[in-house]
């Protein structure tokens, strides 16, 4: 009998502390050392945004953002900005000038005193070339901006100067009727709502005389775009000056047949030529059904 008791005290003593992990008040998870908030986190409160985000590859560090090793500078050109919508997943390139290949890219959302995320990037191109994370925002993250500071560590152990990059949250497309979702330089994503029935989709597009790209995917799969398909969630980045392949100031129409079995969210993301003086538009015009 002194023995059952004995363990049923272990097992209710494992749940009690098993629970206390895992629960911080009534709305918040911790989870490795930081807090997820399942309210709405206010776009305010960095150490919020920044539990919110969700990572694959990721560790979560308490303590200092990790300092640049001296003359380090390999990090000169980035997005500037971001939009994306809540609920949706951000895409984030880096260039990088090193003969030496990324291995860890280190995350903190300014202002955050709570730690710092490293992500284990996928590197598009090795030596002097670019590589990319992918996080979510969760939907409950308030619309409004925040800004990230970002570092690479390479495999030689060195680590690049920081840089910093801007992301607005904005509302998802929904109402598929008359969508339109203009902007200028940078990436921005937006998540378009389509309804049960397949056919064919139509978006006009106006990137006038300033060169820019729009790739339009499906569940990761790549439907079509301005160019040829990237094989990868993004094109690299452009100078306005120095057009890349897809990039284009025309005002035409995309098309693509939409079928609901592979999902009902469209993804059309615009990379805007940097660094700055783009605008562009585009508008759906046809599409089988609607929410």
């Amino acid at each position: 009998m002194k023995k059952i008791n004995l363990i049923m005290f272990f097992i209710i003593s494992t749940v009690l502390l098993f629970t206390a992990c895992l629960k911080y008040g009534d709305e918040t998870i911790v989870l490795e050392g930081k807090a997820i908030k399942t309210d709405t986190v206010d776009i305010n409160d960095p150490n919020s945004v920044q539990n919110s985000l969700v990572f694959t590859n990721e560790t979560f560090n308490r303590g200092s953002f990790p300092n640049s090793t001296s003359g380090n500078n390999s990090l000169s050109n980035s997005q500037s900005s971001i939009a994306v919508n809540n609920g949706n997943t951000l895409t984030l390139p880096i260039i990088y000038n090193s003969s030496s290949e990324p291995q860890i890219i280190h995350l903190q959302v300014v202002g955050a005193t709570n730690g710092y995320y490293s992500v284990t990037p996928t590197v598009v191109q090795n030596a002097n070339g670019y590589c990319y994370i992918e996080f979510d925002i969760p939907d409950y993250i308030e619309n409004g901006y925040f800004e990230i500071i970002i570092s690479v560590e390479y495999a030689d152990g060195t680590i690049s100067n920081q840089i910093q990059t801007t992301i607005n949250i904005t509302d998802v497309v929904i109402n598929c009727e008359n969508a339109y979702v203009s902007g200028s330089s940078g990436l921005t994503f937006t998540n378009l709502q389509l309804g049960t029935t397949s056919g064919n989709v139509s978006i006009v597009y106006d990137t006038y005389s300033a060169p820019d790209r729009i790739d339009i995917y499906q569940q990761g799969t790549w439907l079509t775009g301005t160019g040829e398909n990237p094989n990868s969630p993004i094109p690299p980045m452009c100078d306005c000056d120095s057009p890349l392949p897809g990039f284009v100031g025309e005002n035409s129409t995309l098309n693509f047949n939409y079928n609901p079995v592979n999902g009902r969210t469209i993804i059309v993301v615009v990379s805007g030529c940097l660094p700055d003086g783009t605008a562009w538009e585009w508008q759906l015009i046809t599409s089988p059904e609607c929410q």
